[in-house]
């Protein structure tokens, strides 16, 4: 477990093992924990209510929260505590998720949602849609989280999901769903629902093992140029042509959305296989020479003097270049670049970074 390893690092004499307790003999276990003088245990589902009656004292904060997820030994006993409001907050603000004057929906209403709602009360949030298999134990945590803070929690059956206003919602899901053995469950299936989360995305790789360093740059540079434009301004977002048009200008196959609106049966292709190739790399910025306002490239595949080419930099759009002047490595004009990998000159008045790439419409 990551606690050994961490104990370890930091030359704490600390062993963490898990121990599976029935919900009828949870008083035995604590009393055998105490038996043993282990000083410090975890407590996680179904157990972080129940365990409140084996304690010899309670936090304040978990005394009100109504569970208890972290047991330290004391004189007498164990006190309780509750780590799950505290911790989910910070994860909250380390990823800047705000949540006061928010509307939030809560999947859950065991222990962990006990915490969880009850921190998201406290911070602020504007309403709390705490939605649960069983309707009666979300009302009674609404109820009494509603006693401490005014009637922000709405309870519903998860059925009942329907009942939210349409808007986009941070989701916060406690239920134990998705927790190992049953790794593939989830709380709620219908498509419907998850159009009411708003969603946030902290990576996505891009698939380039078996492409060309062209593929990689150019993908990468339209992502990065989408992402950006999106953070310019969110509510007012549109991406422009130049940007989509960008994965079109790779040897690729026809596109569709994949399975992210449901089954891709209605856009896929399956007449063709093939790639469609719309563009090729004729050279690669080398260096600039401001005196000569000229461009030093390597040759990757032949083009002739007058050609128009897409000049596209590591970051950035691409700019259109109509090539009336080619010259070789001697400085000799030229009418095409037709020795494989031969060093070439072009003119530009704008300087362009090394690794700049240079292509061609087919």
């Amino acid at each position: 477990m990551i606690h050994n390893t961490l104990a370890e690092e930091l030359g704490i004499n600390l062993c963490y093992t898990a121990f599976k307790v029935e919900k009828d003999r949870l008083h035995e276990a604590v009393a055998g924990a105490d038996a043993f003088n282990i000083l410090g245990m975890n407590v996680t589902v179904p157990h972080k209510c129940e365990i409140i009656k084996e304690l010899s004292d309670i936090d304040p904060l978990a005394a009100r929260i109504g569970a208890v997820n972290t047991l330290v030994r004391v004189d007498g006993g164990y006190k309780g505590y509750n780590t799950d409001a505290i911790g989910l907050y910070r994860e909250l603000e380390e990823e800047n998720i705000i949540i006061k004057d928010k509307e939030v929906i809560i999947l859950g209403a065991g222990g962990a949602s006990n915490a969880i709602t009850y921190i998201c009360a406290d911070k602020g949030a504007a309403k709390i849609y705490l939605l649960n298999r069983t309707f009666d134990k979300a009302k009674k945590l609404a109820d009494d989280v509603n006693s401490h803070f005014g009637d922000i929690v709405v309870p519903l059956a998860i059925s009942d999901y329907r009942l939210i206003p349409g808007g986009k919602y941070p989701v916060i899901q406690t239920t134990s769903c998705g927790l190992y053995p049953n790794n593939d469950d989830a709380p709620i299936y219908d498509k419907e629902f998850y159009e009411l989360v708003e969603a946030g995305v902290d990576s996505f790789k891009i698939e380039g093992r078996a492409k060309s360093s062209y593929y990689v740059s150019v993908v990468t540079n339209a992502y990065r140029n989408a992402i950006d434009c999106y953070l310019r301004s969110p509510e007012n977002f549109d991406l422009p042509e130049t940007v989509r048009n960008e994965v079109f200008k790779v040897s690729h196959r026809a596109y569709c959305t994949g399975f992210f609106f449901g089954h891709p049966k209605d856009c896929q292709y399956y007449e063709n296989s093939g790639y469609i190739r719309n563009c090729d790399v004729v050279g690669i910025v080398l260096d600039y020479y401001k005196e000569r306002r000229m461009l030093k490239c390597v040759q990757r595949n032949k083009f002739l003097k007058g050609s128009e080419v897409e000049i596209l930099p590591p970051k950035g759009t691409s700019v259109t270049l109509r090539v009336d002047d080619m010259y070789n490595e001697n400085f000799e004009p030229i009418e095409s670049t037709n020795h494989a990998a031969m060093i070439f000159y072009i003119k530009s008045d704008y300087e362009f970074p090394k690794n700049t790439i240079i292509r061609i419409n087919n």
